[in-house]
């Protein structure tokens, strides 16, 4: 009879503990797919990150290039200046000024550069580009065009040759002030790609540092709340074998090992109260014969 109602509470204990599924908060695999949806979030993060950056990185060098190739070509034409040679040297109808000149605006108004300014370039490099541009249109181009429309008509004039000096030493005496602001251009370029750089380090440390945290927490999260429930779990089962039925689980939560905890006290509990029955039925049995 003790048995047969021992044996149905088992039986009832085994379905309510089936019947009743722990909170998601408590759950041991809810906590750890947060973990490995964290995980997998700051590498999404970090990844998707450094794409972009990268995408708006993409080209700098060659734009840093390209500008810094204008203070070259800048004192070129300083250089063609001071040594003209005779007009109507090339084959398309300028001297070396005006070819140099060409390939002066070829190189300001590349897409190389331009690309890079209409990709999330900061403020300040906007800002030195477009003086470095109104410089040229405003200030050196005016005087050189002036200069070479004189030289092609071949300076027929006295006036004319005054004329060409004059915007000769206009050029020669802004040319190094130009040039400065073509070294801020390419200094400001520079410093922009740096903190893009920079930017992009930042990111995958931080999410690298976050992983790592989340994974020494996961481990210790583990060990607490899943290896050491089992290893006691395991040294209550192996007490109850020997026969010792006094050992309880000291595991005390919501999850599914705190369950199974609950579940092996309670069935160590009746269990004992089982053979402490049977025992003083045995003992009375002995006594009254």
């Amino acid at each position: 009879m003790t048995g047969s109602l021992l044996d149905h509470r088992f039986v009832r204990c085994g379905m309510r503990a089936a019947g009743e599924a722990p909170m998601f908060n408590t759950s041991l695999l809810f906590r750890v797919g947060a973990a490995m949806a964290i995980i997998v979030t700051l590498g999404l993060i970090s990844m998707f990150s450094s794409v972009f950056i990268a995408k708006n990185s993409e080209g700098f060098a060659a734009a840093i290039n390209q500008a810094g190739t204008l203070r070259m070509q800048s004192y070129r034409i300083a250089s063609s200046l001071v040594h003209r040679e005779t007009p109507l040297t090339l084959d398309d109808g300028q001297g070396v000024t005006g070819r140099l000149v060409e390939e002066f605006e070829g190189r300001l108004f590349s897409p190389r550069i331009h690309n890079v300014l209409g990709r999330g370039t900061d403020p300040s490099v906007i800002d030195a580009y477009r003086v470095v541009e109104l410089r040229w249109k405003e200030v050196m181009q005016p005087p050189l065009r002036e200069y070479l429309a004189i030289e092609n008509a071949h300076y027929a004039s006295e006036t004319d040759r005054l004329r060409l000096a004059e915007h000769r030493d206009f050029y020669l005496g802004n040319v190094d002030a130009f040039v400065e602001k073509i070294h801020h251009f390419v200094k400001k370029l520079e410093i922009d790609a740096e903190n893009k750089n920079r930017q992009l380090r930042i990111i995958q440390l931080v999410a690298l540092g976050l992983t790592l945290l989340i994974g020494v927490v996961s481990v210790y999260l583990t060990k607490k709340n899943v290896l050491n429930p089992l290893h006691d779990l395991l040294a209550c089962a192996n007490a109850a074998r020997r026969g010792d039925f006094s050992v309880r689980s000291g595991h005390k939560s919501d999850d599914e090992l705190g369950q199974l905890g609950f579940a092996f006290n309670k069935m160590a509990e009746d269990l004992s109260k089982l053979y402490a029955g049977l025992e003083a039925r045995v003992s009375k049995s002995v006594a009254t014969s």
